[in-house]
């Protein structure tokens, strides 16, 4: 009985592919946070497939990037305020977005929060 060497090499390149296809979704969806992309968000968080890293890390960026209807998105889906995520609430800028600052109030941040160095967030 002969064997197909290409066989093997088909079943790799098939596992590498389901590892990548289970990983990708996830690097997508942050990067759709990033660039405020709320079809693609909202597609990935109907796809059941986020963990509560790729939420936190998503939150993250999406607050960075001052994108309030993704940050209502990902709050609506789950996402919870952790410490690490306030520090976003600057922007690359040192600008506040007032629309993400309210969602961050309406989902539960204490408006006396303050930041690295005990500086106040709101200004």
């Amino acid at each position: 009985m002969s064997t197909n060497p290409s066989s093997g090499l088909r079943q790799k390149f098939s596992a590498a592919q389901h590892i990548h296809s289970a990983v990708a979704p996830n690097d997508a969806f942050v990067d759709a946070c990033f660039a405020g992309d709320l079809e693609s968000v909202n597609q990935a968080i109907a796809s059941q497939t986020l963990t509560t890293e790729d939420f936190d890390e998503g939150l993250e960026c999406a607050t960075e990037r001052a994108h309030p209807d993704v940050v209502l998105a990902l709050f609506h889906a789950g996402a919870t305020i952790k410490k690490q995520a306030l520090e976003f609430l600057l922007g690359p800028e040192g600008e506040q977005s007032p629309l993400v600052i309210r969602h961050y109030l309406d989902h539960g941040m204490d408006p006396n929060t303050q930041i690295s160095g005990g500086i106040p967030l709101l200004k």
